[in-house]
């Protein structure tokens, strides 16, 4: 089904199978967990209280280190030692640039066409700083934590757009009341040190979750954030897309003719845009 509203970029082919199949067993919705990790993981660590407190905060440290490296720990230096405006931009900074989505921000693909290459870069520039003054306005560091990893969420989907999946989806991680409990969440109910591996502690509130007799079944090892190199896992460039393989792209002027190798994940979103376009061409006829 053509959705009228924009490109559905969730709907990818993995995502339309699943969708697909889901149906066939009778799913009438689908639950979407974004905004999950993000609102209950741990971020700063909570100021130690007494002996036990600080083994804690030490091991809490030792964990954000070990899973976001030494700029999470001096944000976190940041947000203790300081509390003036200065202090919190220096840590909405450091906050946003170590979000789950920041990695997707620092370079738009080379291959779209030059004019449009200027407006997503001057675009998502102004993005971030709107992003970064707002993270640095919030003065309690685990509301700005949270937010600085929320960001990329736009909320519920539009309706028209939910209308066209195959089956409807919800995120309800991302209703506006649960969100509101979810900000206020202080840090020691965020993280849990007695259990066993250091991603499993930062996302103590996921594990809860999680029934106590199944929690033996979760990984001992944190899932890796980037595939192994391997067949079919790393982009070759020689065996990449081309521009050539979205010529209503092309045709629209948002790829520059004559284009390189288009990474994978950019070729998902296009192979969308792509279907989307030829849907808007078969509803003007």
């Amino acid at each position: 089904m053509w959705n009228p509203v924009a490109p559905d970029l969730a709907r990818t082919a993995l995502v339309r199978a699943a969708e697909v199949r889901a149906a066939r067993l009778g799913a009438t919705l689908i639950l979407i967990a974004d905004g999950c990790e993000e609102l209950l993981q741990a971020g700063p660590v909570a100021v130690p209280s007494g002996l036990a407190g600080l083994t804690a905060v030490r091991r809490g440290l030792a964990d954000r280190w070990r899973g976001e490296g030494a700029a999470a720990v001096l944000a976190d230096a940041a947000a203790v030692l300081g509390r003036g405006p200065r202090a919190r931009r220096l840590r909405a900074r450091l906050q946003v640039a170590l979000a789950p989505f920041a990695d997707a921000l620092t370079e738009a693909p080379r291959v779209l066409a030059p004019e449009r290459l200027a407006r997503v870069e001057t675009w998502t520039a102004a993005w971030i700083s709107r992003l970064v003054e707002r993270v640095a306005g919030e003065r309690d560091p685990v509301r700005a934590y949270a937010l600085a990893r929320m960001a990329r969420f736009a909320g519920p989907l539009p309706a028209a757009v939910a209308a066209a999946a195959a089956v409807p989806r919800r995120s309800p991680f991302l209703d506006p009341a649960f969100t509101a409990w979810a900000l206020r969440l202080p840090p020691n109910a965020r993280y849990d040190a007695s259990l066993p591996a250091s991603h499993l502690r930062r996302a103590a509130l996921v594990v809860s979750l999680v029934p106590r007799t199944a929690r033996g079944a979760l990984p001992s090892t944190p899932v890796p954030l980037k595939p192994a190199p391997g067949p079919g896992t790393a982009w070759e460039p020689e065996r990449g897309f081309g521009v050539g393989a979205f010529p209503l792209c092309l045709d629209h002027g948002i790829l520059a003719p004559g284009g390189g190798p288009v990474e994978p994940l950019v070729a998902a979103r296009l192979a969308v845009l792509e279907g989307w376009l030829a849907g808007a061409g078969r509803v003007s006829r």
